[in-house]
């Protein structure tokens, strides 16, 4: 069981004896790779023919300050107030690598149909800048906590508990996996204080966010184009459910074992 599900996760030009490799598919390694290839060329050529466009048109953003401001624009409705090309290039890349990605998603049940955005104006996938938060860690907790507190009669305690959840959310934030970790974040109940759905707003932590575009889409397509390929070909991104199959698999076959080397062996390769 762990050979086939081996198989058809890593690219490989060997076969197990007794494998029909006219009947193996393409693992997931080989196609994620072809589709981030594929998204990896679709930015690298808009962010290069666009701002290209910029420079002929005697703009005076650099490649860095041109990335910038796609991020931005894309936070905000896909709208740069000062450069067309800066408008262009968020709304090309959100038809071309945004929307099929979070498209395929919903199709898998990854995202729900009806999913909407309610901390931007439009969807740009938060990616936290670790050195930043590192650097102002107190900075970031303090505006949490406000967070947390808005809209409530907040008494001195019950912002101590504002703050731990914060903390809470601090750790959520610089551990999450992939992008839809951070689509809905959830403050844990802390004393009197309720768990709570935490909305803020992505305009109001820009300066905590990775706001170089070509950048954070690479990273969005690469986590993506494998979240949607595992539950594809799986049911579910984190495979569970084989994950389980295999371990029942094994302790079946160390309890048929015969003899101490056996089971150490097996031990072995579970590990």
């Amino acid at each position: 069981v762990a050979r086939q599900y081996g198989n058809d996760l890593i690219a490989n030009e060997y076969a197990f004896e007794g494998t029909d490799r006219l009947a193996m598919q393409p693992s997931v390694e080989a196609i994620t790779k072809v589709e981030v290839d594929r998204y990896r060329a679709t930015i690298a050529k808009t962010f290069r023919d666009d701002w290209k466009d910029h420079a002929k048109a005697k703009g005076d953003l650099s490649k860095q300050d041109f990335s910038d401001r796609v991020a931005a624009a894309m936070r905000r409705g896909d709208e740069d107030p000062q450069y067309p090309e800066v408008s262009r290039t968020a709304q090309r890349l959100r038809e071309s690598v945004i929307e099929p990605l979070k498209d395929q998603a919903i199709k898998l049940g990854k995202l729900p149909e009806d999913v909407k955005i309610t901390t931007a104006a439009s969807y740009f996938t938060r990616m936290w800048n670790q050195n930043r938060i590192v650097a102002r860690s107190d900075e970031l907790l303090d505006r949490l906590a406000k967070d947390i507190a808005r809209g409530e009669n907040m008494t001195d305690e019950d912002m101590v508990y504002a703050r731990i959840m914060a903390e809470d959310v601090y750790h959520t934030l610089t551990n999450a996996d992939t992008p839809l970790d951070t689509m809905q974040i959830t403050a844990k109940a802390r004393g009197p204080l309720k768990e709570r759905t935490l909305n803020v707003n992505d305009v109001d932590y820009e300066d905590f966010l990775e706001n170089d575009a070509e950048l954070v889409l690479n990273r969005y397509s690469r986590i993506m184009s494998a979240e949607n390929e595992l539950t594809q070909r799986f049911g579910r991104a984190d495979m569970q459910d084989q994950i389980k199959e295999v371990r029942d698999d094994y302790a079946s076959l160390r309890d048929a074992a015969t003899s101490e080397k056996q089971r150490t062996e097996l031990d072995k390769e579970m590990k």
